[in-house]
């Protein structure tokens, strides 16, 4: 599995780094020293030169700061106490990426409970302001506040992953006008 070969490349050359930070782009050379990749994996997705695996590690990497393993902060990656954890426990790919899933599944519930609240939660905040109770409101409106909270936590994941990136991520900076 090149998800889970890939991560746990990642959390090993994180853990041996000085302080457990690497930079984005020191932790993609030691991820593809680490893993053998075959031709399907490097080849280029793009017309900007990407390759198919640092593609894949980029999405799935987000699992990895929500599992708690991983802190990213603009273009340095550092291994929390959970990684390391992690990494004192025999590697099993498969039951690296069912726990991931798992931890992934716990943050997004918590993300959309927390911003919409749970209906026991919402219906006795809801109740104390004078507004009806979370679960007295008609279907459309319960939809709506679901859904304004997942938009809201959508923002909040891309302006965390945007914050957290490499500068090279966006490219070139146009030179400023005279």
């Amino acid at each position: 599995m090149l998800i889970s070969a890939t991560h746990h490349a990642a959390l090993r050359a994180l853990a041996s780094a000085p302080d457990g930070a690497l930079r984005r782009r020191d932790l993609l050379l030691a991820i593809e020293q680490a893993v053998p990749m075959d031709n399907w994996a490097l080849e280029p997705t793009d017309a900007s030169g990407g390759v198919r695996w640092r593609k894949i590690f980029g999405f799935s990497s987000v699992g990895m700061v929500k599992a708690g393993w991983v802190l990213k902060e603009r273009g340095v990656w550092r291994i929390t106490s959970e990684g390391r954890a992690l990494l004192g426990t025999p590697f099993d790919g498969r039951a690296y990426m069912d726990e991931l899933d798992r931890r992934y599944d716990a943050w997004k519930s918590s993300q959309i409970t927390t911003t919409a609240g749970t209906p026991a939660a919402g219906a006795s905040e809801d109740a104390e302001d004078g507004a009806a109770p979370v679960l007295e409101m008609p279907p459309e409106e319960r939809i709506e506040r679901v859904l304004a909270a997942a938009h809201e936590a959508l923002a909040a994941e891309l302006i965390s992953t945007i914050k957290s990136c490499d500068p090279e991520f966006f490219g070139e900076r146009p030179a400023a006008p005279p």
